[in-house]
């Protein structure tokens, strides 16, 4: 029988404050209080690697209520994403890889335009042509890696993390090096839309829009990276395997 492929999206909005923690005896689940910014304060996305991150920030809110829309999103997307693609790894017969997709506003669901619609203004033509490239070869040619050509989406000044032989590098992924793909944009200008009382984000938008791709340690993500392995992200978080 030859080899069958599985596509499975986990997608989150933002994520939360519980870490796993090793010990010497086993695990134990701890919750790390993280010094809460202003309720009120500035909304804005997190970087993922450095300075606040989406335990109690990002553009929907920050402080508490940020806390709680990650408890959410860990529980019901991403932690799951994490096991799936750990079950999916491991030998000849098993590969996959992790990405997240970050193009703001990067709320549950909104990556469905980059992977599937033609023509549309926002996410903008770069990322949508690398994304819908990176699903065609993972179906065609059972995995995601594309040229460097194409990833960068006809922009020369995109920024995209180069192999040698012409594509991009995106290891497939290995929880004794948990490497994932952050998909996401740079440049343009932003445009503000008021949604409803309760949800309002911004919107990248061309001219001037470039893909920025960037490989990243998914255990530290959005985490504090010293003695513990923090699951979560920002925005979208999925995975390819076969």
């Amino acid at each position: 029988m030859g080899q069958s492929k599985v596509l499975l999206f986990a997608n989150l909005t933002v994520n939360m404050g519980l870490f796993w923690e090793e010990r010497p005896l086993g695990f134990r689940w701890s919750h790390k209080t993280p010094q809460y910014p202003d309720p009120f304060g500035p909304l804005y996305d997190t970087l993922g690697d450095r300075g606040l991150t989406a335990v109690n920030q990002s553009e929907f809110a920050t402080g508490y209520q940020q806390t709680a829309f990650n408890i959410f999103a860990e529980t019901s997307f991403v932690w799951p994403s994490y096991w799936s693609v750990d079950a999916f790894s491991g030998n000849n017969a098993k590969e996959s890889w992790k990405y997240e997709y970050s193009v703001t506003p990067a709320y549950h669901g909104a990556d469905l335009t980059a992977y599937f619609s033609v023509n549309t203004a926002t996410p903008t033509e770069g990322i949508r042509h690398a994304f819908q490239k990176m699903l065609g070869s993972f179906i065609i040619k059972d995995s995601p890696v594309i040229s460097i050509q194409d990833a960068k989406g006809g922009a020369s000044d995109a920024i995209v993390p180069e192999n040698t032989d012409g594509h991009i590098l995106w290891p497939m992924w290995n929880s004794s090096l948990p490497i994932m793909m952050d998909l996401n944009t740079t440049g343009g200008s932003l445009s503000y839309r008021n949604v409803t009382e309760h949800l309002a984000y911004w919107l990248r938008e061309d001219p001037g829009v470039v893909n920025h791709l960037r490989l990243a340690n998914a255990y530290l993500w959005e985490g504090d990276g010293v003695n513990d392995v923090g699951f979560g992200g920002k925005s979208v978080r999925a995975y390819l395997s076969k």
